[in-house]
């Protein structure tokens, strides 16, 4: 573990808070990516969740030739990101945090910029980019400029960004964000209890900002980070986000009714198990929800469900011929 220089102690200093799980082709570069930042004062915390593919052994040789101080945090599995992360934010020192997965790569100056905002302006507490790259498993940019729903909006509130984050369900990546440790402490860090980490982090954090109007935030109109995407994203089960967005509006928004957007994901996930010849997960979701139930009711007198169901009957004689 590695002391900071005067250059690096004399700015207030931001740990980076990075969960890792089988990472083994990824986690060398994203921890270089962390150590290379132009920001001097930085501070690395790993969260290994009982990897099994010797990535562990690859994040403690990264960590110790960094430069960089750090901890670096051995477990059992527990698949529970948001307990992980509580546990890196007991770890950490900083003055400000900031949230990384260890299959991704922060660009040169993220933390710079922010840091550099946030000291100028004490009452700002949370920094974040609207935009981000995608690259592939192998590295490759797929989009230089994914944008999210913030992207180049002026917004002034925490209560317009409440209500986005509501229409939108996940309004931005919280790769890269930086936020006060203050902050992140008041709101008591993650509920381990839901699986929609990031959207439920953010709605506190922005529910924190609505109840005190004197702090700020600042979004920044250019990418900050490089997201990989690959077949081990867990943001790609559709029916693991139908019921993560359920469990955040049952716990934030408890009078108000799914968005739009949530029926369209209701839709997509219904296409999909129909597609695959899973009718029993379609029966068990609509018979555990009324309001997939209700999606799903209104999908079956469209033309379109009769077209998939046919598609499907279609494919199941090929397959048996």
């Amino acid at each position: 573990m590695t002391s900071p220089s005067g250059e690096a102690s004399a700015c207030p200093r931001c740990s980076v808070i990075c969960l890792t799980y089988n990472h083994a082709a990824y986690s060398a570069a994203a921890i270089a990516s962390v150590a290379e930042q132009t920001y001097p004062n930085i501070e690395i915390i790993v969260v290994d969740d009982g990897s099994t593919d010797g990535n562990a052994d690859i994040v403690e040789a990264a960590l110790k030739s960094c430069g960089r101080p750090y901890k670096f945090l051995r477990q059992e599995n527990t698949g529970n990101i948001a307990m992980n992360m509580n546990r890196g934010i007991a770890a950490a020192t900083g003055d400000y945090m900031s949230m990384f997965s260890l299959d991704d790569l922060l660009l040169p100056d993220c933390i710079a910029t922010k840091m550099e905002l946030l000291i100028a302006d004490p009452k700002l507490v949370f920094v974040a980019n609207t935009c981000n790259m995608e690259v592939d498993g192998a590295g490759r940019v797929t989009d230089p400029l994914y944008k999210s729903g913030l992207y180049e909006l002026e917004i002034a509130t925490a209560e317009a960004l409440l209500e986005l984050e509501f229409e939108h369900i996940g309004l931005l990546y919280m790769q890269g964000v930086v936020i006060s440790a203050h902050v992140v402490r008041a709101i008591k860090g993650y509920d381990e209890d839901l699986k929609g980490d990031d959207l439920i982090i953010r709605t506190k954090i922005f529910r924190h900002m609505q109840a005190h109007p004197e702090l700020g935030f600042c979004l920044l109109h250019r990418p900050g980070v490089q997201y990989r995407k690959h077949s081990e994203n867990i943001h790609r089960n559709s029916w693991r986000q139908v019921k993560l967005a359920l469990e955040w509006r049952d716990r934030f928004f408890p009078d108000r009714s799914m968005p739009h957007l949530w029926r369209v994901w209701v839709v997509r996930a219904l296409k999909t198990s129909i597609a695959e010849g899973d009718m029993d997960t379609v029966t068990t979701m609509t018979s555990e929800h009324s309001e997939i139930s209700e999606v799903y009711n209104g999908y079956r007198g469209s033309w379109k469900f009769w077209r998939n169901m046919a598609k499907n009957k279609i494919r199941q004689l090929f397959a048996r011929a």
